[in-house]
């Protein structure tokens, strides 16, 4: 086998020179000769220096801080975690009702209000992803008809793997938890951050209720959006007080006290998560309510039509149409928009699943009086008329205005007394 070459080698002539290769140390060894000695750390502090670089933060005195914000110093099996207990006066419902129609999933068989751990995270970005890392965890429960928050805290990154094995801890025996937009923010970070650090997900066998479901269906045909803070004020809770650190600035502070910039509004973002606990245990209290009211079965007069509707979309979820065409009947006869597209579609839908064609004919009317000349409309009209209330003749008025050809020509025969078919024909609805 033949030798390798080397990497240079200089043109062969006898009668020439040694020829010396491109930094050799010699005249004929062909090595490169070696470069001065590199210090890196000396040229990074020369850059420094030329930067006007600051030096290093002093060490976080971790201690003082954990002692001024009132933790305690909880050991688990994978090291130490910061935490806070406190318990609110707000009792559990007595009982929870079916919460079927109010989830996008199936809530699961019947529970008890022990069975839930309401949860929260704190994180250092708010678009989640590998590098967001949850600082701060709170969870809740009811016990002993009170509220119980707890909240586990960082230290320090370090300390990650002891906060996942402290919500774990916690989450056992609480088959249930709910959140609010956990589902796709709080839920899938924590199991991302259990991947990294090699443990297994703490929340992976809980059955998740994600309250922002409800509150959507509930309140969001009267609300301008369905964030939490706009549900609670809603439902009476009052405005977050200015000891709370708004969430948008909350990475901000969690960095400041990384950085040594001091530690004093970390009390703010506690609180703050404490009032996320406290404001999803009583946006469920109301789901529960509601719940029980659609249960019984009975159509409350509401004085807004927007409320009316919306429990009548959820009754048509939990399959009791009945009580779904009630709640949409209470709901066109206090609207003040007769000719809302939506409202008008679900109404009828409704109605005519219910056989109630005559109020479903007066929400046609009530709709086209109000403006909306709609070919759709018109077409439902003509169906009504012609299948189910037997008026050929309005019927094809309708058919006329909505463009409806096929059904214009078999009315058309049908008024002239000339459709051999015309009791026979189906409804094509």
């Amino acid at each position: 086998m033949a030798a390798a070459r080397p990497a240079w080698e200089p043109p062969w002539n006898p009668g020439a020179r040694p020829v010396t290769a491109p930094g050799c140390c010699c005249n004929n060894c062909g090595r490169p000769q070696p470069g001065p000695r590199v210090d890196l750390r000396r040229r990074l502090a020369n850059l420094d220096r030329l930067s006007g670089g600051t030096a290093p933060p002093a060490p976080v005195d971790t201690e003082a801080v954990r002692r001024s914000l009132s933790l305690e110093t909880r050991t688990t099996d994978a090291g130490s975690v910061w935490v806070r207990r406190q318990r609110l006066h707000l009792p559990p419902p007595r009982t929870l009702p079916s919460l079927q129609g109010f989830f996008a999933r199936d809530p699961g068989p019947a529970a008890e209000p022990g069975d839930l751990l309401f949860l929260d995270t704190e994180t250092t970005g708010l678009v989640g992803g590998t590098g967001t890392l949850p600082f701060l965890v709170g969870m809740a429960w009811w016990e002993d008809n009170e509220l119980v928050v707890e909240q586990l805290m960082l230290p320090g990154p370090g300390h990650e793997s002891a906060l996942l094995a402290g919500v774990a801890e916690r989450a056992a025996g609480r088959p249930i938890v709910a959140t609010y937009n956990g589902a796709s923010f709080d839920l899938p970070l924590l199991r991302t951050r259990a991947l990294l650090n090699r443990r297994v997900d703490p929340l992976a066998d809980h059955l998740g209720w994600d309250l922002v479901v409800p509150a959507r269906r509930l309140w969001s045909r009267r609300l301008a959006d369905c964030r939490q803070q706009t549900v609670e004020l809603h439902l009476g809770a009052g405005q977050r007080t200015s000891n709370e650190v708004p969430g948008a600035e909350i990475p901000a502070v969690w960095f400041a006290y990384l950085a040594g910039d001091g530690h004093s509004r970390l009390e703010g973002v506690l609180r703050h998560n404490r009032r996320d606990m406290a404001g999803m245990a009583r946006i469920l209290l109301e789901v529960c309510r509601i719940a029980g009211e659609l249960q019984d079965g009975a159509a409350t007069d509401y004085t807004d039509w927007r409320d009316a509707w919306s429990r009548g979309r959820i009754s048509e979820q939990r399959g009791d149409m009945t009580g779904a065409a009630a709640w949409l009947r209470q709901a066109m006869a206090v609207t003040d928009e007769p000719e809302n597209p939506r409202l008008v579609a679900d109404a009828l839908r409704l109605l005519k699943r219910n056989g109630d064609h005559g109020r479903a004919r007066e929400v046609v009317e009530a709709a086209l009086g109000g403006g909306l000349d709609e070919s759709w409309l018109h077409r439902e009209m003509a169906i009504l008329c012609e299948h189910r209330l037997g008026e050929p003749e309005t019927a094809l008025a309708h058919a006329l205005l909505a463009g409806d050809d096929r059904r214009v020509a078999r009315l058309r025969r049908r008024v002239a007394g000339t459709d051999p078919q015309r009791k026979e024909m189906p409804c094509p609805g």
